[in-house]
């Protein structure tokens, strides 16, 4: 659940912990557990293999690719179909580390070996991506190796699907790149603050003398969430009082600080972002289960 690694079995304390609840409870090395929870996927790796077999529909597909912190690239590979009593499902068939570059050779290679491995190559209806060049060059690929055996309805002129949601994000930042500069001094407010631990907590107090609730906190804008920037700028509302509270303190703390006529504007663009917020709740499934619900 937390993803501990099988090495915390042999930790002293935790050792401690389990024997203070039950000293007759058996605890067996991390290649033990290793092997047991390895059993537990292989046996619903096969009834999930079963499943597909038995199926008589076709299967649309969705992959995300992103970068950890440590600098890792990672593929997560997704099917959606309707069984047999008309619901919607969804599976998850491969959630791995992509080594190499990410060219539309190497991710088309890394897709087909998973619908290979599964069984289901022949069964193919979509493959959703989002508008990245490397992924045009993946689905011309797929198709190609796809159509040899003829597995593709119309010959795969329905097989790639654009994601909406990485549409609607590129038109979102197409627009405020345009009007960037209103919200610029907002941002820069914001950044300020959350870097340094003794602004946060001055801001804190702020607030608290504007009789607002400090907890709910500011947020940064992230490029690939069309959202941020909005939730960004209701935060910043939310909170203007206390902000501008502490820019009459100190003035020369902010350089810039927002006027009275950039609050103006920004707050109009924010009534503007609020019209693609609707799509919150799906964006937080997402970056959990990345493009699932994005057909």
């Amino acid at each position: 659940m937390h993803e501990y690694p099988f090495l915390m079995m042999k930790h002293e304390f935790f050792v401690d912990f389990i024997k203070s609840l039950r000293p007759s409870f058996p605890i067996n090395s991390r290649i033990t557990y290793r092997s047991e929870i390895l059993e537990i996927f292989k046996e619903k790796k096969d009834e999930l293999y079963c499943l597909f077999r038995s199926l008589s529909c076709r299967l649309s597909a969705t992959m995300d690719l992103w970068t950890s912190r440590q600098n890792k690239s990672y593929m997560c590979i997704t099917v959606h179909f309707i069984d047999d009593n008309w619901t919607v499902q969804k599976r998850i068939l491969r959630f791995m580390c992509l080594e190499g570059r990410h060219t539309g050779l190497n991710l088309s290679e890394a897709v087909l070996k998973n619908l290979f491995d599964w069984n289901i190559d022949g069964k193919m209806f979509s493959l959703t991506l989002d508008n990245d060049s490397a992924n045009g060059s993946c689905v011309t690929e797929m198709i190609r190796r796809l159509n040899e055996n003829k597995a593709l309805c119309c010959g795969g002129k329905f097989f790639h699907v654009r994601c909406a949601a990485h549409i609607i994000n590129l038109v979102v930042q197409a627009g405020i790149t345009e009007i960037k500069n209103i919200i610029d001094g907002i941002r820069r407010v914001i950044i300020k603050i959350k870097n340094s631990p003794l602004l946060e907590q001055e801001f804190r107090k702020r607030a608290m003398e504007c009789e607002l609730d400090p907890s709910k906190g500011l947020s940064f804008d992230v490029i690939t969430r069309w959202n941020s920037t909005y939730l960004m700028l209701k935060d910043a509302f939310y909170f203007q009082s206390a902000l501008k509270r502490m820019h009459f303190v100190d003035p020369t703390r902010f350089v810039k600080f927002p006027t009275d006529k950039h609050w103006e504007q920004a707050n109009i663009l924010c009534k503007c972002l609020r019209i693609f917020t609707p799509s919150l709740n799906c964006y937080q499934v997402h970056r959990i289960l990345p493009q699932t619900y994005f057909l």
